[in-house]
């Protein structure tokens, strides 16, 4: 229940891109929850939990692009139509 929660609140603050940031802390929390790590040798301990930590800001960083690539996109097509007098229609 509290993982649907988690989705539900940050795709409602962040839309899709904190969704799929919110999908990736679920499945990265899960998987330090295992208790795996004694089992691995200190090299590969830190291999995997530095792989989480790029995979979480790369994924966190292709969100933000997305935000201001969608932001950008809304205002000029605002301005287009201001332009064209509500003459367009676009997505």
């Amino acid at each position: 229940m509290i993982n649907a929660e988690i989705l539900k609140i940050v795709g409602a603050v962040a839309g899709i891109g904190g969704i799929s940031l919110g999908v990736l802390l679920i499945v990265f929390r899960e998987i330090i929850r295992k208790n795996i790590f004694p089992q691995l040798t200190r090299q590969n301990a830190y291999s995997l939990l530095r792989l989480i930590v790029i995979l979480v800001w790369t994924i966190a960083l292709v969100g933000i692009v997305a935000w201001v690539y969608t932001s950008i996109r809304r205002c000029c097509i605002n301005r287009l139509r201001k332009r064209l007098n509500g003459k367009i229609f676009l997505p």
